[in-house]
């Protein structure tokens, strides 16, 4: 996965032949404002032949709007889009992702469903598709969404459990597959210096489901106190020592 800055190739996918009709409108499109601007999340393939523009409509909104090549599409493509989602949900702000599905755009639908993008709505007649105007869906992918569809945080949250285990010497609560995605997901978070919006976001989730909050006790070095033990982020590693 590459972050870049330079449009030349985006602008380069987004003008092929196999590309250009698919993105609306008929002249030739130029998205050094859209790459350049330092809001936006712009992600290439290794070999550049396929991306990811995320720009950002609010405070924790981005727009996703995928392009490929023929060469890019399958695994380069799949590949870019769960590192992509996961540094874009860990990394920043973003809390949704949202994306537009023109009627007849069957493989941009296909990407979407494989991301985890839900529809909201649909608007009709008002998206220049080659000679046509076409309608199409409103699809969104939360962080919510995202942290139960990728896997790696089951298997973090598997393993803080495990330790905390070890640490506390009890079993702390049942095993619970759900909220081992969600601590997974808090920690990844906070490994990219987004510790606040993780605990926020877990928050919300304990609340609902009757799961002890979190309280930040320092975020340099990154602690939290879990209710029954403080944990420090230390080295790519963890402390845990028994709450007072």
């Amino acid at each position: 996965m590459i972050r870049s800055f330079d449009p030349a190739p985006f602008n380069a996918i987004a003008n092929d032949a196999t590309v250009r009709p698919w993105l609306g409108g008929t002249i030739e499109l130029d998205l050094t404002p859209v790459v350049s601007h330092a809001d936006n999340i712009c992600l290439l393939t290794d070999k550049q032949d396929g991306g990811y523009i995320l720009t950002k409509l609010a405070e924790g909104l981005y727009s996703a709007h995928t392009l490929a090549l023929p060469s890019a599409r399958g695994r380069p493509m799949l590949r870019l889009m769960r590192e992509g989602f996961r540094a874009l949900f860990t990394a920043t702000d973003c809390f949704e992702v949202c994306t537009f599905i023109p009627d007849g755009a069957d493989h941009a639908s296909t990407w979407a469903n494989l991301a985890g993008f839900k529809t909201d709505w649909r608007r009709e007649a008002f998206f220049l598709l080659g000679p046509d105007v076409v309608g199409g869906e409103f699809r969104s992918l939360t962080y919510a969404d995202w942290v139960l569809r990728d896997n790696r945080n089951r298997e973090a949250g598997r393993l803080f459990h495990a330790q905390l285990e070890d640490a506390q010497g009890h079993e702390n609560h049942p095993e619970d597959e759900i909220h081992d995605y969600w601590v997974g997901a808090t920690l990844a978070c906070a490994a990219e210096g987004q510790l606040v919006k993780g605990i926020r976001q877990y928050n919300r989730y304990a609340l609902i489901t009757g799961y002890l909050p979190a309280t930040i006790k320092s975020l340099d070095p990154p602690i939290v106190d879990i209710g029954t033990a403080v944990v420090e982020l230390a080295n790519g590693g963890l402390q845990i020592s028994l709450a007072a």
